[in-house]
């Protein structure tokens, strides 16, 4: 029972250091106005951080850490508000939640690379249907074909390589940080989390219920328009 409790207070120390660093990444590294076309989207690296813990401990933790960032983001540094914080979870989520799922199945390099392929390509599409049906409730002066005409030069080329550099950090640093938790006694390779195959199933379904209402509410309100 001591060794349980040790094991879950390690695994929470972990999280609570990574959401911190994840956090601080987000806050001190944003890059504004990458894209003139756009200039309301923002590059910064929180989501590497929180791969490290979707590969350490589970999608669930991924999931966990996108929400708290996100909010903690809402209270402290953003101007966006509520949207903002939600934008920021699923875009996060949709990520790193994915890249996990598929790690967790295949813990070596070539399952990293597919969930981190998988995850990048699901949260671009996620995030342009989201930028869709989001943009013009957040800014009423923008209209939903403002959107779509902005779509490909730059809302689908900045969250390309916003996922494709946040994959590539994670890759180069992943090892260093788990490394470096093991040498601290947080983590133990025996110990990592495996989500159950049922959540696992759960957290796919969400996601690919979420997917299909944004593409039909993009199709309601493009036959609204």
């Amino acid at each position: 029972m001591c060794i349980m409790e040790t094991n879950r207070t390690k695994k929470l120390t972990a999280l609570a250091m990574l959401t911190s660093m994840a956090f601080v990444a987000g806050a001190m590294f944003r890059i504004r106005g990458a894209f003139p076309l756009a200039p309301f989207l923002t590059y910064d690296p929180k989501d590497v951080v929180i791969l490290f813990g979707g590969f350490l401990f589970g999608p669930v933790a991924a999931l966990l850490m996108s929400v708290t960032v996100a909010l903690l983001d809402m209270v402290t540094v953003s101007e966006s508000g509520p949207i903002g914080a939600l934008m920021n979870t699923v875009a996060s989520a949709s990520f790193t939640c994915t890249a996990a799922i598929f790690y967790s199945k295949k813990r070596n390099i070539t399952g990293a690379a597919l969930g981190l392929a998988a995850g990048a390509i699901f949260a671009t599409a996620v995030m342009l249907l989201w930028n869709y049906w989001i943009i013009p409730l957040y800014a009423p002066h923008i209209t939903r074909e403002a959107v779509i005409s902005i779509m490909l030069p730059a809302l689908l080329p900045f969250n390309l390589m916003k996922n494709g550099l946040n994959a590539f950090l994670a890759i180069l640093l992943y090892k260093k940080v788990s490394g470096a938790l093991k040498a601290a006694g947080l983590y133990k390779e025996s110990e990592e989390t495996k989500t159950s195959h049922t959540l696992q199933v759960v957290i796919m379904l969400t996601a690919a219920i979420a997917a299909v209402a944004l593409i039909a509410a993009f199709f309601i309100m493009r036959g609204m328009s």
